[in-house]
């Protein structure tokens, strides 16, 4: 990760924000086991994304967490304002979270592009941390990206990554 990326979050942020995500779907997980017999899969196969997305958000929501030198706001978007997300602040900078199946070039990140990462040497900056999880809501990997002045990402960097179980060989 470069120096830059690695200076955003201090290590014990970036722990506590892995953790309250590895939270987020692990009860996203047993609530999915718990409603099982409820839904009809095929009904709810493009739907399941959605909901652990916002499952992993809510964990973020103002006054839900407690992270030293982080706080969170709700974000009012879209039409007529009525979707919200939760937008971080720390000391080097606004953050959101977004999944990988996310479009990162959506009206909110243009704007905060424009307005702080003219130069993005050094903070505050606007950057993005892109969560992956399955639609089942199993964790794969964190990972922090700073876009440039026109929402491009230019450096990307990992943050966390589920452990790999090896397979036994006989």
């Amino acid at each position: 990760m470069s120096k830059m990326l690695n200076e955003l979050l201090s290590e014990k942020q970036r722990v506590q924000i892995t953790n309250i995500i590895k939270e987020q779907c692990y009860r996203f997980q047993c609530l999915e086991m718990q409603c099982a017999s409820f839904f009809y899969e095929p009904y709810t196969q493009m739907r399941h994304k959605h909901a652990a997305t916002s499952a992993v958000l809510s964990g973020f929501a103002p006054g839900k967490f407690q992270i030293e030198g982080i706080t969170s706001t709700d974000l009012n978007y879209g039409l007529n304002k009525k979707m919200v997300q939760p937008e971080l602040r720390c000391d080097n900078g606004i953050f959101h979270i977004y999944s990988n199946g996310s479009d990162l070039k959506g009206k909110m990140i243009l704007e905060r592009c424009a307005d702080m990462n003219i130069d993005i040497s050094s903070p505050p900056v606007f950057f993005i941390l892109v969560v992956h999880i399955d639609k089942k809501g199993k964790l794969d990997k964190i990972e922090i990206c700073l876009p440039n002045q026109e929402g491009t990402i230019v450096e990307r960097g990992l943050i966390y990554e589920c452990p790999k179980v090896k397979a036994l060989t006989a």
